[in-house]
């Protein structure tokens, strides 16, 4: 058994593999909560012996934290499909995304949002911190707008170079991922 990463940008993704990808989202995210959500950038795809099995995506943003301007790296679409899970398949896929947006991006900031307590497990083990909102991003038709209270999001962070996360407010200056 081989474990391969793979990352390529949104539209160079042959179409057997984004097929399969394509078919994992509806358990996993439903129908987007009734929000518009932004177009990402980057897809990393973990394969076991050929097949995909584990899938990130990333965008990159320039947002504000505590007014303070910081170039995001958004981690966003983390899907491993059940029969895949608890297998190392989304430590890899995110440790290679990690990797890529710090040497290859060179954004300030992983930033995820994310719910679960097994989530927030797999993300610490990998690095990542949780920091306090409110959190912002535009909706069309509403502007501004403030992730919802009663959905109890958990916002995580990866420091890259050094600098110290401001804190505070956070917009990611857009749609959300």
């Amino acid at each position: 058994m081989q474990t391969t990463v793979e990352i390529r940008r949104m539209a160079d993704w042959p179409a057997d593999v984004l097929q399969v990808i394509r078919g994992w989202m509806p358990e996993a995210f439903g129908d987007g909560g009734g929000y518009t959500w932004a177009t990402m950038d980057w897809r990393v795809v973990a394969f076991q012996d050929g097949a995909p099995v584990s899938q990130v995506e990333i965008v990159v943003r320039d947002g504000l934290a505590n007014g303070q301007a910081v170039k995001l790296g958004g981690i966003g679409t983390v899907v491993t499909p059940p029969e895949h899970r608890r297998k190392g398949f989304a430590s890899r896929a995110m440790q290679a995304a990690d990797d890529f947006m710090r040497d290859t991006l060179g954004v300030e900031f992983g930033f995820l949002i994310t719910g679960g307590e097994f989530r927030v497990r797999l993300y610490r083990q990998l690095g990542w911190q949780v920091v306090q909102g409110p959190m912002f991003f535009t909706q069309p038709e509403r502007g501004r707008v403030t992730w919802p209270d009663d959905d109890l999001p958990v916002l995580m962070v990866l420091p890259f170079g050094g600098r110290v996360w401001p804190g505070g407010e956070i917009d990611v200056c857009g749609l959300p991922w």
